[in-house]
């Protein structure tokens, strides 16, 4: 049903049920416990305006990859 609306959506250039906002919202709590499990079980506090983790530095670290050289991401877009 999302992907036949999303193939819509690219053909009619309308705006797709799920709000992609709310879907990077919503995902950032699933995140965040994860990180909080691998790092230890500890409570993190999330800024975000930033969107990162305020209390744990391993946490943060947690949440970037190592990319293979010539494919790295910069810290800003």
């Amino acid at each position: 049903m999302h992907q036949q609306n999303f193939i819509e959506c690219i053909r009619s250039r309308k705006t797709p049920n799920g709000n992609i906002e709310q879907g990077h919202k919503s995902a950032i709590l699933v995140h965040l416990a994860n990180l909080s499990y691998r790092a230890g079980k500890k409570q993190l506090y999330f800024d975000g305006n930033k969107e990162l983790i305020t209390n744990s530095e391993e946490a943060n670290l947690l949440d970037k990859r190592v990319y293979r050289s010539g494919y790295q991401m910069p810290d800003k877009l």
